[in-house]
């Protein structure tokens, strides 16, 4: 259930008035998703999980945050590259702004369409939400059969 009100709140991008400036929330998610590449591809994901939002870490324990990240990593491999494909603010309020990142995503052994939310109350950026959809995906023999011949 609470992947789900995570998913729906990604899917949920609203518009606000334009007299409001995200640059600063954006330009810190952007960075978050560049750390968050950067720990994948060391594998530390417990360090991924313990920096996260309290939403985020209610929504999946340790454990299962892990496994899930472990079973990408062991399918996928290392990411290579990303691109922002959109973003946008889900709401702000005195508090802090959610904002919305999706990213098409290029790993070792194929590809995936990935979906952040980040809670930003500046200087803090905290991961809320992850969701991932695998688009494309080489198995790791292949890929090395390929190489050979």
């Amino acid at each position: 259930m609470k992947t789900v009100i995570i998913l729906l709140l990604t899917s949920a991008l609203l518009l606000l008035p334009g007299c409001m400036d995200f640059t600063p929330a954006i330009q810190a998610s952007e960075r978050a998703i560049a750390q968050f590449h950067q720990q994948y591809n060391k594998m530390q994901f417990d360090e991924i999980h313990d920096g996260a939002h309290y939403q985020y870490q209610r929504a999946s324990t340790k454990s299962e945050h892990n496994r899930l990240l472990t079973d990408v990593h062991q399918n996928l491999g290392l990411v290579v590259s990303t691109q922002n494909t959109g973003h946008g603010v889900i709401s702000t309020t005195d508090l802090g702004t959610f904002i919305a990142f999706r990213q098409e995503t290029t790993f070792q052994y194929g590809n995936a369409i990935e979906e952040f939310v980040f809670y930003f109350n500046e200087p803090i950026t905290l991961l809320s939400g992850y969701h991932f959809t695998i688009t494309s995906i080489t198995p790791p023999s292949a890929v090395i059969q390929s190489s050979i011949h």
